[in-house]
């Protein structure tokens, strides 16, 4: 795993910590595969029915849940992780805080969350 991965896992773990159960969720407004453009992580979000998401991540594909936040972020539960994801303004979806704590831990180590991945339809 070169560095530049690692670093990216770091602090996708470090979203993952800090990150809160959903407590309800919206309509479904995300449907098809969203694939990486560039570093990250995760290499596909494919976004299905019932609130079910195939993600892959290191060549392995596993299932998770998704649910839509009232202001049009998705939330993404996967094995214990949570990833919020929102409308980058170019139709794709980038890593985004998840509430206002993430927001202000992430301004005081000095991090971006979307520099975690861009994701766009396949």
């Amino acid at each position: 795993m070169g560095a530049d991965r690692i670093s990216v896992f770091l602090r996708l773990a470090f979203w993952s910590l800090l990150a809160i159960p959903l407590s309800g969720c919206g309509n479904s407004d995300v449907s098809g595969a969203y694939v990486a453009k560039g570093q990250a992580l995760y290499e596909k979000f494919d976004f299905q029915s019932d609130h079910k998401v195939a993600v892959t991540a290191f060549g392995q594909t596993m299932e998770g849940e998704y649910a839509m936040m009232d202001d049009g972020r998705v939330r993404i539960m996967l094995n214990g992780s949570v990833v919020t994801l929102k409308d980058s303004g170019d139709g794709c979806l980038e890593v985004t805080a998840g509430d206002a704590n993430e927001a202000k831990t992430a301004a005081q180590w000095q991090m971006d969350p979307s520099e975690l991945g861009h994701f766009c339809q396949e």
